[in-house]
């Protein structure tokens, strides 16, 4: 296996990726610290507390006008261009990710706020494809295109049901300056097709008690997949997912609790549920018994339906109707 010279010369003395790495954040830190920026980063501060844009004016006034966002951000990538050129095996210090033509760059966050720089780049043959579900998620959205142009669609829902929801779309091209503004679940956007490159500069702030995200298919609107909007919640979600993969018997008693658990959302606790009954039969049916039972669980008539149909499949289910006493 070839290894560059230059990497070689790191194994054997780290101190030049050292002092790489403390001259991009320098960088970053000068950044911060700047008499145009730190007021700034002051009143994201207030955002992510709850405090109304129009309470923030430097911020307010960096998401309307292209001119004031492109001043703020040629302080930062001005001289980290210059010190990359420098340190090309540095570390951009912001977390960032890069996925499906998707490049994100978090400025800088705050509470539960965020100030981050989008690039969508066009595919390369030319002809992205469509895609075919949309999502609707909580938390308010304030958007500034600063350079580059995007064929997007704006979705707005004007009816929701448990399985289904309705919404109207404009098709529209977003052109440098334009500025876009959601708050709520009910509208979003999808960037179809980037005419070259589209770059956003989105200021965002998730809900105070986030709900659940929703994902529905634009051609029929129906409803495809839903997720938590709370990351403790996704993070019980997926480790009870994981118990039920691993078939760990032993965590029955832990995931019929979670089910049973009243503060927890319905959605976690029926997935809870689910994997307490692939773990442990006797545990998880009797779980499900003594949540249809009780006619005060908003669970309980699905809990009920599925019982019914459980025990039309396997008529010996029936004999394990005893309440679980986890």
């Amino acid at each position: 296996m070839r290894i560059d010279p230059v990497l070689a010369q790191l194994r054997r003395d780290p101190a030049p990726q050292q002092a790489a790495q403390a001259a991009l954040e320098a960088c970053r830190d000068t950044w911060r610290a700047a008499p145009s920026t730190g007021p700034l980063l002051a009143e994201l501060v207030a955002f992510g507390e709850g405090a109304a844009l129009a309470d923030c004016p430097l911020l307010d006034g960096a998401l309307a006008e292209r001119e004031q966002a492109l001043g703020l951000l040629s302080g930062l990538f001005d001289p980290l261009t210059r010190a990359l050129r420098d340190n090309p095996l540095g570390h951009v210090p912001f977390r960032h990710q890069y996925s499906g033509g998707i490049a994100v760059l978090q400025l800088a966050s705050a509470g539960r706020a965020t100030l981050s720089l989008l690039c969508y780049e066009a595919s390369h043959d030319g002809a992205r494809e469509r895609v075919a579900t949309v999502c609707f998620s909580g938390g308010e959205r304030h958007e500034l295109c600063l350079a580059g142009a995007a064929r997007v669609r704006v979705f707005e829902t004007r009816r929701e049901e448990a399985a289904r929801a309705w919404f109207d779309v404009e098709e529209r091209v977003l052109r440098q300056g334009d500025r876009l503004h959601f708050a709520g679940a009910a509208r979003t956007k999808i960037v179809d097709e980037p005419l070259g490159r589209l770059i956003v500069l989105r200021l965002a702030r998730s809900d105070e008690c986030p709900g659940a995200a929703r994902e529905y298919g634009i051609a029929d609107g129906a409803l495809v997949h839903i997720a938590s909007g709370d990351r403790a919640e996704s993070r019980d979600e997926m480790a009870a997912a994981v118990l039920g993969a691993m078939g760990r018997a032993d965590a029955a008693p832990v995931l019929a609790a979670m089910a049973r658990e009243g503060t927890a959302s319905d959605h976690l606790r029926w997935q809870a549920l689910r994997q307490t009954l692939g773990v442990d039969t006797a545990a998880g049916f009797a779980t499900l018994t003594a949540i249809a039972r009780d006619a005060g669980d908003a669970l309980a008539v699905p809990a009920g339906a599925l019982r019914a149909s459980l025990v039309e499949r396997h008529p010996q289910l029936a004999d394990l109707g005893t309440p679980c006493p986890a």
